[in-house]
């Protein structure tokens, strides 16, 4: 018997076999079915469309390719892209879970790093260089002002992107050379360590998930 949405799209995203979980694809929880309603807001209109169409309504993709006058190794292209692009560990982990309990946890989590790494780096306060502007760091005008455009206010903001190798230079037209200076003064102001490893690739989408990785990561390599 064929599968029904969201059981079918599931099995070709293959949720179980990337989180190693066990989840009854056919019977989702409301959280969890919010967590997949999370993942799938992070594709495109037209992804969101075609998958609906496919999996949802049933729609095969010859049908598809018929009725929007596209070749069908089009559509196919389509789905094996969309469904690629959902198979993210960290988003995944939000259905199996579900949504809100997951973000919970790992709100908490973020916090209790957060709040180890403002003990051992001497952040005291709101009134802290950590918790100010980006404008409070003497960085270059037009450093300030790719950051502003970019909507990178916090300086806590560039602590977390700092740990990431795809995380300050994913912003718009901050170049390698500005991104060595905000290390350079995030550093020499006592809010990074003098030498760490970053953790590889982009920072998650999710917040929780961004936050914990990266005060994790400078709590690892604090030096009393």
């Amino acid at each position: 018997m064929k599968k029904q949405y969201p059981a079918n799209l599931l099995k070709a995203i293959r949720l179980n076999e990337i989180c190693g979980a066990a989840i009854d694809y056919g019977a989702l929880t409301a959280d969890q079915q919010g967590g997949l309603t999370n993942l799938l807001a992070r594709l495109t209109e037209r992804e969101r469309f075609v998958l609906d169409k496919y999996y949802c309504e049933g729609i095969s993709m010859k049908a598809l390719a018929d009725q929007y006058q596209v070749n069908q190794n089009r559509i196919r292209q389509i789905i094996r892209h969309a469904v690629k692009k959902c198979q993210v560990q960290e988003l995944l982990f939000y259905v199996a879970v579900g949504l809100e309990t997951r973000t919970k946890a790992l709100t908490e989590q973020a916090a209790q790093a957060e709040h180890l790494y403002c003990q051992r780096y001497g952040v005291a306060g709101e009134s802290h260089l950590y918790c100010r502007e980006v404008g409070a760091l003497d960085l270059p005008s037009k450093v300030l002002c790719t950051l502003e455009r970019a909507g990178t206010r916090q300086i806590r903001e560039l602590v977390i992107l700092s740990q990431y190798e795809d995380g300050l230079r994913k912003i718009r037209m901050l170049g390698s050379t500005s991104e060595a200076q905000i290390v350079a003064h995030l550093q020499s102001t006592g809010l990074l360590p003098s030498r760490y490893e970053k953790i590889a690739g982009s920072p998650c989408c999710m917040k929780p998930d961004r936050e914990l990785a990266a005060f994790c990561n400078l709590n690892q390599f604090y030096i009393n």
